[in-house]
């Protein structure tokens, strides 16, 4: 996490964005690192724009992106997910169940068969219809919590996040392609598709469009995600309260939360004290992201090599969150019983 913040430190340097936003949820992690690491040297940050926490998920940014509701548009998931049922795309799209059944039901098809093989479902005019408006709806909802956190009409946003394709930040940049959009990853893998043409990232890790060196480092994503997990749920989309004022919307568990107070926190507050204690060594041999990052990917591949029994522990009882692009929220029964067996 160290490395990870002066990676972020030194392209916000070399860039100069107007923003530095730090994505929900692994992001208010990154954010607390990048601040360690500022406090300790504040001379250094100086000029540099402030870490920005941005309330941003696939769900919340995939269907305001989209161009239109055609199979093309349709394709950028299909590729991602090209086992995903028609119920599941409905749910990310964020689209309601009854239209979806209804449709199905007029074309005998099941709403648990693979969405990407029965794509002639768009040419049902009603279901389209639901579609177009679902698109319109979301996307004025993104666009009314971007208007309100002031982001410029132009210039250039950087975005931190986890990884671990970017399509967050895809989304963002097919929605708003007068902005540059650089995105700043701690681990990125191969994508799956055209990159927008006012966009670039780059991952303190791992990047495998650029060599394939590194892939074991993906093997146990989950875990690393519950390692960077923070409370409250994923954003689902926004609203206004009754203020007037856009707020996001999330999708909270309890089981989730309690996983994190239990167990997440204690971890993420041991690290940055790490983070704390290095920083000033950093700042005085003036360590770069490159010097830091063979050591932090050694750390990071003992980690998924012999995770700490505690962490096992609460990765066993953690419902990964699903429900973009697989529609469930859980751990899946052939992942349970990998878990059972490590902890044995």
């Amino acid at each position: 996490f160290a490395g990870f913040a002066q990676f972020i430190a030194e392209n916000t340097r070399r860039e100069r964005p107007q923003r530095l936003l730090f994505c929900t949820r692994e992001g208010d992690l990154f954010a607390r690192a990048y601040g360690a690491l500022a406090q300790a040297y504040p001379r250094r940050f100086q000029g540099l724009p402030a870490p920005e926490r941005f309330e941003v998920s696939r769900e919340a940014t995939f269907a305001a992106s989209l161009a239109g509701s055609t199979v093309q548009d349709m394709q950028r998931l299909w590729r991602a997910f090209p086992q995903q049922s028609l119920e599941a795309w409905a749910l990310s799209l964020g689209l309601a169940q009854d239209p979806l059944e209804q449709a199905c039901a007029r074309l005998g098809v099941s709403p648990q068969a693979p969405a990407a093989q029965c794509s002639a479902l768009l040419d049902d005019a009603p279901l389209r219809a639901e579609v177009e408006a679902c698109r319109l709806r979301r996307r004025a909802e993104l666009e009314a919590y971007l208007a309100a956190i002031g982001l410029p009409a132009a210039g250039s946003i950087a975005l931190v996040d986890i990884g671990w394709r970017g399509s967050i930040l895809d989304n963002l940049a097919r929605l708003k392609p007068a902005l540059q959009w650089r995105g700043h990853y701690l681990g990125l893998q191969e994508f799956l598709g055209p990159q927008p043409a006012n966009a670039a990232k780059s991952a303190f890790g791992p990047d495998l469009n650029r060599a394939p060196q590194g892939a074991r480092l993906f093997r146990n994503l989950p875990l690393l995600e519950l390692l960077c997990l923070a409370p409250g749920g994923a954003v689902t989309g926004y609203s206004r309260d009754g203020s007037g004022a856009v707020c996001a919307r999330r999708a909270a568990d309890p089981a989730e939360d309690a996983a994190f107070h239990s167990v997440v926190k204690h971890v993420q507050d041991g690290a940055i004290a790490g983070v704390a204690a290095w920083a000033p060594e950093i700042h005085a041999q003036a360590l770069s992201a490159a010097e830091l990052r063979a050591p932090a990917l050694a750390r990071w591949e003992k980690l998924l090599a012999a995770p700490p029994r505690v962490l096992r522990h609460a990765l066993a009882q953690h419902k990964h969150d699903e429900r973009f692009g697989r529609g469930r929220f859980g751990t899946p029964a052939a992942r349970r019983n990998w878990l059972q067996r490590l902890l044995h």
